[in-house]
């Protein structure tokens, strides 16, 4: 590898500091354990380490997309490595910083954006990351089975076990019966072998904690995720309005169908926010039981932030792994009614900041709603709640969990390393 005229070329001294060199001609990029340079150039030793972010996909925009954005507030240098990217759906994303896979090069790409799982694990396995001192991947899917060196440390936020490997209700391949137990198989397999390379895994709750020991037989470290609660806030001179809200993407498993019914049976008004491949069968429940639904499709924060400040309450109907949209709206005064399971229960105050109902179906999220219309909200308390999941909260967990790894691994424990 050459630096070209005018770029900078590096030296990397025992792995753990660069030089970075302005040149007017061509430079070889040396890598060696000890380096006398006497030349001159102008050099900058650094010793902040570099660092690989590595998540599942950028195609939609979601809570794993929010992570990753705290996460380059951490490391504003870092290089992004994924499957997928759809450069104007990330607009705070640099795309030259964006490495992706085959899978981004080849034909029929709507096809590969909805079944990029399948070569997924080949691909993630082909990123190489010898130019880099930590990688930290983001996965709910196969981010964290990259390789990486014995002497690069690895950390990985784990959103979920793969849902569509490890949930009954939604596996890949459905609708192609004699493929799909060869297909499952191989990617479980493939998931175990995966689970074992990151150095240090990270849950995003208890719930997910608990997956990760059963599926993967591992301890998981836990970090909640965060809110930027200076900007998710309660607006007192707005009325709350005589509607209820939810703001999700649009998939089976988040149970929007749940919402629409239990508005119906409540004889209430629901405002989605939020797109998804399930938009059109939705479209056609709450068209044809009647329910009072309106799909506002994907709306830019400001506009979220007011619904959620205007709302009478907020739904949330599935099984989160920890859910940031309930805790955005209590950040916003809104209470939340929730199903008493998954992330969200670790979030919501039952009676407190929201209502938690115990049967995943639309009658007992109407009686939630009912229940929840005869209590006095007090929005200082629900705001309260949220100010624990702060943004600020995640990012310095994960500093900690960061550099406890990698003065391990590095075998330096007098290397500071958010110096």
């Amino acid at each position: 590898m050459k630096a070209q005229p005018g770029r900078r070329a590096s030296v990397h001294i025992s792995g753990q500091y660069r030089i970075s060199i302005p040149c007017a001609y061509t430079v070889p990029v040396i890598e060696c354990r000890y380096v006398l340079i006497i030349c001159f150039f102008e050099i900058h030793v650094s010793d902040q380490p570099s660092v690989a972010l590595v998540t599942d996909v950028l195609t939609v925009p979601g809570g794993a997309s929010r992570v990753l954005k705290d996460l380059l507030d951490i490391f504003p240098k870092a290089d992004i490595f994924t499957s997928l990217f759809e450069p104007s759906r990330f607009p705070w994303l640099d795309p030259s910083r964006v490495r992706t896979t085959f899978i981004q090069k080849l034909p029929l790409r709507n096809f590969w954006r909805n079944h990029y799982v399948l070569p997924s694990p080949i691909a993630f396995e082909q990123f190489s990351f010898s130019d880099y001192d930590v990688v930290i991947s983001l996965s709910a899917g196969c981010a964290k089975g990259v390789i990486t060196r014995d002497d690069v440390p690895h950390i990985a936020i784990i959103l979920t076990p793969p849902r569509n490997q490890w949930d009954s209700d939604a596996p890949v391949g459905r609708g192609l019966p004699f493929i799909r137990p060869l297909v499952n198989s191989y990617l479980r397999m493939w998931d175990i072998e995966a689970s074992l390379r990151p150095d240090k895994m990270v849950a995003i709750s208890r719930y997910v904690q608990k997956r990760i020991k059963k599926v993967y037989r591992r301890d998981a470290h836990l970090v909640y995720p965060g809110i930027d609660t200076t900007y998710w806030t309660a607006d007192h001179s707005q009325k709350r309005g005589n509607f209820y809200l939810v703001v999700s993407r649009l998939y089976q498993y988040k149970r929007i169908d749940i919402a629409i019914e239990a508005c119906r049976l409540a004889q209430r008004r629901l405002i989605i926010i939020g797109e998804g491949p399930q938009r059109g069968e939705l479209s056609s429940l709450a068209e044809h039981t009647g329910a009072d639904v309106e799909f506002k499709g994907r709306l830019p924060d400001s506009a979220v932030r007011d619904f959620y400040r205007s709302c009478r309450g907020f739904l949330s109907p599935g099984v989160e792994d920890f859910g940031l949209t309930p805790v955005e709206a209590m950040a916003c005064g809104a209470p939340v009614i929730a199903f008493n399971d998954g992330g969200v229960p670790e979030t919501v105050a039952d009676g407190q900041t929201g209502v938690l109902f115990a049967e995943q179906s639309a009658r007992s999220m109407a009686d939630a709603i009912l229940r929840a219309e005869s209590i006095t909200w007090r929005t200082e308390k629900i705001r309260k709640r949220a100010k624990e999941f702060s943004g600020q909260s995640f990012k310095s967990g994960i500093r900690g969990v960061v550099e406890t790894v990698f003065t391990r691994v590095k075998d330096r424990p007098d290397f500071d390393f958010m110096k």
